[in-house]
């Protein structure tokens, strides 16, 4: 016997669908852009850097020639060194060649009436130095004050010009590497947040598809739900549960030849209940015929009831016989609108034999509640849970049969329920149905034959007290009428089986 298939909900009305391609080429291109810009502003601070550092140099260059301007003018005032004077002019003559040449870079630096008394004093200074050599001693002591004036001048204006553009190019770096930090504390949050959330876009999808495979595995066949519309997703989910609906076609033809195949199965369980019944009738003809006109007529009419009721009992187990083995599936046969509540009242009329039994089985169901059925087929769902029920409470325990209005996405079987159908159901999960639970105080089903009591011909009695197909007409019957049917136990003890059973003539023929 094939295990039973439930299909989950399935939608793929219109939509647009994404593809997880496109997620990942725009999570990838995003962080390139991130590590991109991240990078062209790392390489714009270098650049920043590295011309601060030129400038540097160069100021750093004009301040060493002003100082060894003066170190060698010193000298050359205490000896008289002819070397020292040509090493001071020509440390003159560098500072101004800096100046000229480098025009716009101290521009950057001092105001051009600095820079103009910095070249005025340098060149000052030369032209003090070059004419020392050839004045006479009076004068000498007038241009050896004014050339060291002139030299202080300058290298004077060398240190402010070098200190502040050391200042500049610290703020510099400053205001670089705090922009660096600004824009990196984002981009890394970017790429974090954003690859998280394009995982978790990706990966929620595959552990949702992985979720449902899950029942599939261990046997409960349902429909994939579509947990994302990604068209590798979509692609992915209407491929499986397309092998799955051939799959549940191939094993429906599958039961179809088991039910042909395992008769074989039935023939002593049947020969002993055709037996009991032809036994009595045959016994209460031997009465009739041996007591002849002497039996009273009461009497002559109690054996003739009861060789009716066994009469009537046999024809309803070759009924159930033909019901079985018939070639083609069972449809409902004559559909109508009836009220649940007229049903479930007749069907336990026809269980109960006395007003005991009948205050063992609670109804709790509203009289608004109406489905398109067949009248009789169901009655007969209900007769077999309510004696399988009964049976199993035993004569102390108590059956309770509710109803109420729902859908399928609010009332999806639990995982532990052994269910069997569903599918016109799960097509449409928002559409109202009808709920119906039918609860015992008994012992529950043993986990070891949960997943067999809608099987044909199972049953836990002896041999000759039941067929096996009391369970099996019931999920039959259930899905004619486009419903299901589960089976478990409830949490508090006992026996709880579930119909979903569809409110309108569409789902009814689904």
């Amino acid at each position: 016997m094939q295990r039973p298939m439930l299909h989950a909900a399935t939608d793929y009305r219109a939509q647009s669908m994404t593809s997880l391609r496109r997620k990942i080429t725009f999570g990838y291109f995003l962080a390139a852009g991130a590590v991109l810009a991240l990078a062209l502003l790392q390489f714009a601070v270098l650049g920043l850097v590295e011309r601060g550092l030129a400038r540097g140099e160069a100021v750093a260059d004009l301040l060493q020639d002003s100082l060894e301007m003066r170190r060698n003018e010193k000298k050359y005032f205490l000896s008289g060194d002819d070397a020292d004077l040509s090493a001071a002019l020509d440390h003159a003559e560098r500072g101004l060649a800096r100046l000229r040449d480098q025009a716009k870079l101290f521009n950057r630096l001092a105001s051009p009436a600095e820079l103009g008394q910095l070249e005025a004093s340098l060149t000052r200074y030369h032209e003090l130095l070059t004419s020392y050599a050839t004045a006479s001693r009076a004068e000498r002591e007038g241009i050896s004050e004014q050339a060291r004036s002139a030299g202080h001048l300058a290298s004077q204006t060398a240190k402010i010009l070098s200190r502040r553009e050391r200042d500049e190019l610290t703020a510099k770096v400053e205001r670089s590497v705090n922009a660096l930090i600004a824009f990196s504390i984002p981009a890394v949050i970017l790429v974090l947040v954003g690859g998280r959330t394009l995982a978790a876009r990706i990966l929620s999808p595959i552990k949702a598809l992985e979720t449902d495979l899950k029942p599939i595995g261990e046997g409960r066949y349902r429909h994939l739900a579509l947990p994302t519309m990604d068209r590798e997703i979509v692609s992915f989910t209407r491929t499986f549960n397309s092998m799955l609906a051939e799959l549940q076609a191939r094993q429906d033809q599958l039961r179809h030849s088991e039910r042909l195949a395992s008769l074989g199965t039935l023939v002593s369980g049947v020969a002993h209940e055709l037996n009991n019944p032809l036994g009595n009738i045959s016994s209460s003809t031997q009465l009739l015929i041996e007591g002849g006109e002497a039996t009273p007529a009461e009497q002559r009419c109690t054996w003739l009831r009861q060789i009716e009721g066994e009469t009537e009992r046999a024809r309803g187990i070759v009924r159930t016989l033909l019901d079985y083995a018939g070639k083609e599936p069972l449809r409902p046969r004559q559909m109508e609108c009836v009220a649940l509540e007229e049903i479930l009242v007749a069907a336990r009329a026809s269980v109960a034999r006395s007003a005991t039994s009948i205050a063992r089985i609670v109804l709790d169901v509203p009289p608004e509640l109406v489905l398109i059925a067949d009248e009789e087929r169901l009655r007969q769902v209900f007769i077999n849970l309510m004696k399988n029920g009964l049976d199993a409470c035993g004569p102390t325990g108590a059956l309770r049969v509710s109803a109420q209005l729902s859908t399928w996405a609010a009332s999806t079987p639990d995982a532990a329920a052994w269910t069997l159908g569903g599918e016109p159901l799960a097509r449409d999960p928002e559409q109202p149905l009808i709920l119906i639970r039918v609860e015992d105080d008994g012992p529950g089903i043993p986990p070891t034959i949960l997943p067999r009591v809608f099987d044909p011909f199972f049953t836990t009695r002896e041999t000759g007290l039941g067929t096996g197909l009391g369970l099996y007409i019931v999920q039959e019957i259930a899905q004619e009428h486009g419903g299901c049917v589960s089976a478990e136990n409830r949490p508090q003890g006992g026996a709880r089986f579930t119909l979903w059973l569809p409110t309108s003539c569409d789902q009814a023929d689904a």
